[in-house]
């Protein structure tokens, strides 16, 4: 197993935006427990799948392939029903902030789309793959 320093960047990039995103899970349970709500999230387990990553972990590379392929199936079926409606209710941390046009929604899941798409590709690279 390599040591973390050694891991290529572009995977480093891919674990750090899975930390990342199982953070901002966290805090959403957080606000909605100070609302009283119980909100059951598995984006808490991206927290763990970055690191497994780091750590060449054959099965947290696993459950961030299939996170993957859910944002890949997901994204765009979001973006179809979005584009049925003309506004869509915008929530931070799960917190109802406003409305938004749901053609501005859909500006911001396409570049996020080819995000996902992009993590998919770092994982199941030959050179990456290899590490795990």
């Amino acid at each position: 197993m390599n040591a973390p320093s050694t891991n290529p960047t572009s995977l480093r990039v891919v674990a750090g935006l899975f930390i990342f995103s199982g953070i901002c899970t966290a805090v959403e349970i957080a606000v909605s427990l100070t609302r009283g709500h119980i909100n059951l999230n598995l984006g808490i387990l991206c927290i763990w799948i970055g690191f497994g990553l780091l750590r060449h972990n054959r099965t947290w590379r696993t459950w961030a392939l299939v996170f993957l392929w859910f944002g890949m199936i997901a994204l765009p079926a979001f973006s179809l029903m979005a584009l049925s409606r003309s506004m869509l209710d915008f929530k931070l941390f799960g917190v109802p902030v406003g409305e938004v046009p749901s053609a501005l929604a859909v500006f911001f899941v396409v570049p996020l789309f080819m995000l996902t798409v992009w993590e998919y590709r770092v994982l199941t690279r030959p050179g990456i793959k290899s590490l795990f």
